[in-house]
């Protein structure tokens, strides 16, 4: 059953949003409505907040958008409610004429798609145009052409390197109409007035024809003479995907997760790569990646049949380390090329490849390859002990800070520290990072199991650098020094050793997690602060890996309470986290992080995220709560 959702949010802090999205095409948009007028006459639709809403797809590889809103004539028009689902849906409205309502769903193969509008009588359509890439500025020079498929009227809209359809259509007339919108989101970043508040951004969008709709009408960049073939081709596979689904599902409550974790997905190279997110994380990061594959692993494997594309994926990662001798950071998305490195995405795609010799077959020979290619780069730095050097940033923690005086920074560097070294040579200078090295130590001990000896880190030594008072550090220095910071890099540490560390250490970090870390949403425990901060209000760069909540820790807290034998308190914080799937934010969808305003949890930034999108730990919750009742 779909949500039913009012239109009215009252603080905007937790507007509800709706996302379709599907393979690297995406629409999106406010499930409040907002009304406009236009030559006496009042217009109603879907609200969009940020510049990055309504319909995107990829185009050349990509992304881009096309479609940023629609609007139908309603006289004195109310919204009523909108019924929302992973793939469908409906906002119903009110006016002089009676009820009206349209179904939005979206379809897409490659790099088409199609936008499909079921609406419920005859309409009068206003849409506002939007082609350009993501990042670039509205440039609204567009032809219009009329354009006939199976006899029935389209109207082809040409932009500078991309186009657009709309039909068919009972009739249509030409506008200019320019309208400077205020997306009172913007970027996700905020500042200080009184309390924390976004900050919007102004941008025009574009009409260039109001239109007559009844029925089914559709906005695509699929131009050929096929169109209705594709289309019905798509539809028979969407049917098709979902039957799959539900034969292979024991779970029912799982369903609409599943299909939101499909969604992700971007043709790149002949493979087929989750992107990092919605809106503007529409291209690969390659951590992003393979923090996402590992926390879905299973489910890929067991619930989705997707054995077969992972091994095929972690095949592609291997051909790309062989040759760079490390994975790179992101796909480019204006160029469509890999760019930079990523030590923290090389070690997750070795311990992943370690997994998969288990679950994929995949050749045990080719870790030893692996291993040793990465062993011969220049950086990261290989100690004599077996450790890696990195630098600060190079983690998923690579943000930066700001202040006055100081400098640039990484935001990982206690600031005594920069304040003594300047900010030049504490962006330069090499640290010991312990969930890097702890991954690095996790992959050496299960190489060493299969018969691969490469190098000679072992877990005493890995302790007696990282651990003090209770817990793991924040990070080492080149002189030694050990910053004591309580940190969610130092939970993922231990929880990467978790079948390795004696289990005296898990109980002793559990108090200081419960202590430090664990926060708490509607009085429940939900996840945990990146650090020990009292910077736990996000603005912009400076907070952004702070006192701040992000969800893609939840899993590792997750593995120590089930270590600890906390399994309510494991039950408790996947309950909470369903109901902000389902109650805030994008529906179905989960958050990139939250600030603690004043106490209250609140969702910022991007508000769907791969990695923040994991299905395996409510497999080893149910798992456990089977064993405990049988």
């Amino acid at each position: 059953m779909p949500l039913k959702v009012p239109p009215l949010e009252g603080d905007f802090r937790w507007c509800k949003r709706v996302f379709l999205r599907w393979k690297g095409s995406e629409w999106s948009s406010s499930v409040f409505s907002v009304k406009l007028s236009f030559e006496g006459s009042e217009y109603i639709g879907p609200n969009r907040d940020s510049p990055y809403e309504g319909l995107t797809s990829l185009n050349k590889g990509r992304p881009w958008k096309f479609l940023d809103g629609i609007f139908f004539k309603a006289e004195n028009s109310q919204a009523l409610d909108v019924e929302v689902s992973p793939l469908k849906v409906t906002y119903n409205y009110k006016d002089d004429k009676g009820f009206f309502s349209f179904d939005l769903e979206l379809l897409s193969k490659g790099e088409n798609f199609f936008l499909i509008v079921k609406t419920n009588r005859t309409l009068e359509l206003l849409p506002f145009l939007d082609i350009r890439h993501i990042y670039s500025k509205p440039i609204h020079e567009y032809q219009v052409l009329e354009k006939y498929i199976d006899g029935k009227l389209f109207l082809l809209i040409k932009g500078k390197e991309a186009q657009l359809i709309i039909g068919p259509l009972k009739n249509y007339i030409r506008i200019n109409l320019l309208l400077n919108w205020y997306y009172k989101y913007g970027d996700g970043f905020r500042r200080l007035n009184g309390k924390p508040r976004f900050i919007g951004i102004n941008q025009d969008i574009f009409s260039p024809l109001l239109a007559t709709v009844e029925g089914e009408f559709y906005f695509s960049n699929y131009i050929e003479d096929d169109f209705y073939f594709t289309l019905n081709y798509l539809w028979y596979m969407r049917r098709d995907y979902l039957n799959r689904l539900e034969k292979s599902l024991k779970e029912d409550f799982l369903k609409d997760r599943l299909i939101t974790l499909e969604s992700f997905g971007l043709p790149f190279n002949n493979h087929e790569l989750p992107e990092a997110g919605g809106w503007w994380f529409k291209n690969v990061w390659f951590r992003d990646l393979l923090e996402g594959i590992r926390w879905n692993f299973i489910t890929y494997i067991k619930l989705l049949n997707k054995a077969h594309w992972l091994k095929d994926t972690l095949n592609y990662l291997a051909e790309i380390l062989i040759k760079r001798g490390i994975l790179p950071n992101l796909v480019n998305p204006v160029t469509a090329e890999l760019e930079s490195f990523s030590t923290d995405a090389t070690l997750s795609f070795l311990n992943l490849w370690c997994e998969g010799i288990k679950y994929l077959d995949l050749p045990k020979e080719v870790l030893e390859l692996l291993l040793k290619r990465f062993m011969k780069n220049d950086y990261p730095k290989f100690s004599e002990e077996g450790f890696i050097w990195t630098k600060a940033f190079d983690s998923w923690v690579d943000s930066f800070k700001f202040i006055e005086g100081i400098g640039k920074f990484p935001s990982r560097v206690p600031i005594n520290w920069v304040k003594e070294l300047g900010s030049d040579k504490a962006i330069n200078s090499l640290y010991l990072l312990p969930e890097l090295n702890s991954l690095w130590l996790r992959v050496l001990i299960k190489a060493e199991e299969l018969g691969i000896k490469v190098n000679k880190l072992d877990k005493r030594k890995f302790m007696e650098t990282f651990w003090a008072d209770e817990f793991i550090v924040n990070l080492v220095n080149e002189k030694g020094e050990r910053d004591k910071t309580v940190t969610s890099m130092g939970l993922e540490a231990l929880v990467n050793l978790e079948d390795i560390l004696e289990e005296e250490y898990f109980l002793r970090a559990w108090k200081v997690v419960k202590d430090k870390l664990i926060v708490y949403r509607k009085g429940e425990p939900f996840c945990v602060k990146t650090k020990d901060s009292k910077e736990t209000v996000y603005l912009g760069d400076n907070q952004y890996h702070e006192g701040t909540v992000w969800l893609r820790n939840l899993p590792y807290l997750l593995r120590l309470a089930l270590k600890v034998k906390e399994y309510d308190f494991a039950k408790k914080i996947l309950l909470n986290l369903l109901d902000h799937s389902l109650g805030e934010g994008a529906l179905f969808y989960n958050q990139e992080l939250f600030s603690l305003d004043d106490g209250d949890l609140v969702p910022v930034k991007n508000p769907v995220q791969y990695w923040s999108h994991f299905t395996d730990p409510f497999i080893w919750v149910t798992q456990l709560y089977m064993e405990r009742i049988k």
